[in-house]
C-alpha cells in the first residue's frame, strides 16, 4: 500500500532575494534550486501577520492553525492534531530547543535524519522542522562565510553573514532531503516555506508604513514538491497565496478533508486543476493597526490607529493610507493614491468590514 509521507521545513525569516530559484545571483543555493526544478514554485506567496522576530508564536500561528492571530480563540488547535487523529505519525523539531548548541540548525538536521532512520517506512508520517532562519542570532560554520569574503567589503558584514547562513541552510536541507529519499520508502512530499522576509533587502528610500508592510517583509518563498503530480514541476505559479494556506495543503496531501476555515489547499494549483486561488490577501502588522490588502494589481496600506471603523468620509482620502501599483512598483516606492480615489475608497471600506467582522481593531 502506498504510504503518505511529508517533510516540511519552515523558516521564521527567509527572503526570496537570497534564493537562486527566486532570481538571486549572489547567494549560492544549489540544493534548493534543484528542489525547485522538480517542484511548484510560488512567485506571489505572502505572509499573514508580521511582527518582531522574537514573537515566534505570532509568526507561526497561521502555519499551525490555518487562522490569523487574533481572529480565532486562543485555544485554536493545531492542524497536526487532525493528522494524529487520522493515524499520521507527527514529528516536530524546533530549532529553539537546541539554542545552546554551537550550530543549532546542524543539530536540528541531525535529529531529523536520526528520526527518519528510526521511523517505520510503511507508516504515514509528517516531519516538520521549525527553523528560526535569518536573524541577529543566526550562526553558521566559518567556511560558508569564506565563500563570500571576496565579494563584500567590511561595510557589507550583514549581507555577508546572511548569504553565508542561507548557503549553510541550503546544504543542510540538501542532506536532509537525500536522507528522506531511501530505496526502501516512497519519495516524500516536500514543503519549504517562510513566514516573512527581511527589511535589509528593501531600498533605502522605503521608510515608515512601506517598510512595515513592504514586499521585502511580505513576499516569502514557498516551494512544494508533490510526487503524485508532475503538472507544475519546475514551473512557476503566479497565483496569490499565503502562509495561512499551509495547513489545508498538508491535510490535503494526507487526503484529510477537514480543513481550517480560512486555509485553502494549494494542491489544485499544483495539480493543474485551477489557475486561481485568492482574489486578495489581507496582511496585518502585529502590535499595531497597520493593515494591508494585496491583489494582483494593487497593494493598499492603511494605518487604522485611533480610527473609528464604523465611520468613513467618502468625500476625502483616508489620511494615513498608501496605494502602490503592482507589479510595476516592486518595492512600494511610488504612492499613487491621489490618482485613484475610487480604488482607495474601495480598499479602505473593505479593510474596515474585515476588521469589524473579526473584532480585530483592538491592539494592546
Amino acid at each position: 500500500m502506498l504510504r503518505l509521507q511529508v517533510v516540511v521545513v519552515t523558516f521564521d525569516s527567509l527572503p526570496t532575494s537570497h534564493l537562486g530559484c527566486y532570481g538571486s545571483e549572489w547567494v549560492e543555493t544549489p540544493q534548493l534550486d534543484a528542489l525547485a526544478a522538480e517542484s511548484a514554485v510560488f512567485d506571489s506567496h505572502f505572509g499573514t501577520d508580521f511582527c518582531e522576530l522574537e514573537s515566534q508564536s505570532t509568526l507561526r500561528y497561521a502555519w499551525k492553525t490555518g487562522s490569523r492571530a487574533g481572529w480565532a480563540a486562543d485555544n485554536q488547535a493545531s492542524f497536526t492534531d487532525n493528522l494524529q487523529t487520522a493515524g499520521v505519525d507527527v514529528k516536530i523539531i524546533e530549532e529553539a530547543s537546541f539554542a545552546d548548541c554551537s550550530f543549532p540548525l546542524t543539530t536540528v538536521m541531525d535529529e531529523a535524519k536520526a528520526w527518519l532512520q528510526s521511523t517505520n517506512a510503511n507508516s504515514d508520517w509528517l516531519l516538520w522542522l521549525l527553523v528560526e532562519g535569518l536573524s541577529s542570532n543566526s550562526v553558521c560554520p566559518a567556511e560558508y562565510a569564506e565563500i563570500y569574503e571576496e565579494d563584500f567589503t567590511d561595510d557589507d558584514e550583514l549581507r555577508l553573514a546572511s548569504a553565508a547562513y542561507v548557503s549553510y541552510a541550503d546544504q543542510l536541507i540538501g542532506g536532509l532531503l537525500q536522507a528522506s529519499r531511501t530505496p526502501s520508502s516512497n519519495s516524500p512530499a516536500i514543503v519549504v516555506a517562510a513566514a516573512r522576509g527581511i527589511d535589509a533587502e528593501a531600498p533605502d528610500q522605503i521608510q515608515g508604513p512601506q517598510l512595515a508592510l513592504s514586499e521585502a517583509f511580505m513576499r516569502t518563498p514557498m516551494i512544494i514538491h508533490d510526487p503524485s503530480s508532475n503538472v507544475l514541476h519546475g514551473n512557476r505559479c503566479p497565483a496569490l497565496t499565503q502562509t495561512i494556506d499551509l495547513p489545508a495543503t498538508i491535510l490535503d496531501l494526507f487526503q484529510i478533508p477537514d480543513h481550517p476555515q480560512e486555509s485553502q489547499s494549494l494542491l489544485p494549483l499544483i495539480r493543474g486543476e485551477t489557475t486561481k486561488h485568492r482574489e486578495e490577501l489581507l496582511m496585518t502588522r502585529s502590535q499595531s493597526n497597520w493593515t494591508s490588502i494585496r491583489t494582483t494589481d494593487w497593494h493598499y496600506i492603511e494605518d487604522l490607529t485611533d480610527v473609528d471603523l464604523a465611520e468613513l468620509d467618502h468625500d476625502e482620502l483616508p489620511m494615513n493610507s498608501w496605494l502602490f501599483s503592482k507589479p510595476e512598483d516592486v518595492w512600494d516606492c511610488q504612492d499613487v493614491k491621489a490618482d485613484f480615489f475610487e480604488i482607495v475608497m474601495k480598499f479602505s471600506t473593505r479593510l474596515r468590514k474585515l476588521l469589524n467582522s473579526h473584532n480585530l481593531h483592538r491592539r494592546e
